[in-house]
């Protein structure tokens, strides 16, 4: 990342320079994927605080709920009465607090048991080639990469 310039954000939510910042403007001009994907994974509710918003749920409004939530949990990002009504009806629809199985495929390939087999052979003999090994494994290439990457490892 070059000439990354870095803003130090204060708690009203002004950066140094005295300009309005919110929780979606990245800090930096870099890479703003990880940035965007690092403050999502922060704003996510856990399943335990998932389970404490349906249990007060009662007979309270949404707003009051939200409240509730963020006076409870001071250090995480607030929630919206609108998180709190969409995590609801979802509990009212499916009966769960959990997130519904993603589209597509399952990998089956890409297992713990194949994924320590693959990387034993890898550690034998880096110098083989992904078409080798899997010629040698039965194992896709796209797969033997796949478990390669995931370990930051390069044939």
């Amino acid at each position: 990342m070059t000439g990354a310039v870095e803003l130090e954000v204060s708690e009203a939510g002004n950066d140094s320079l005295g300009n309005k910042v919110s929780a979606s403007h990245s800090v930096c001009n870099g890479d703003d994927n990880n940035i965007n994907s690092a403050i999502n994974m922060s704003l996510r509710l856990t399943r335990e605080e998932r389970i404490e918003i349906v249990m007060m749920s009662g007979e309270h409004s949404n707003r009051v709920i939200a409240a509730d939530f963020n006076a409870r949990h001071p250090t995480r990002p607030p929630i919206s009465h609108a998180t709190v009504s969409k995590l609801l009806a979802k509990f009212r629809e499916t009966g769960s607090v959990l997130d519904l199985p993603k589209c597509g495929r399952m990998k089956s390939v890409t297992n713990e048991e194949t994924s320590v087999a693959v990387l034993a052979l890898f550690s034998k003999s880096p110098q083989h080639s992904t078409r080798r090994m899997s010629l040698e494994t039965g194992i896709s290439r796209t797969s033997l990469r796949r478990i390669l990457a995931t370990q930051k490892l390069h044939p």
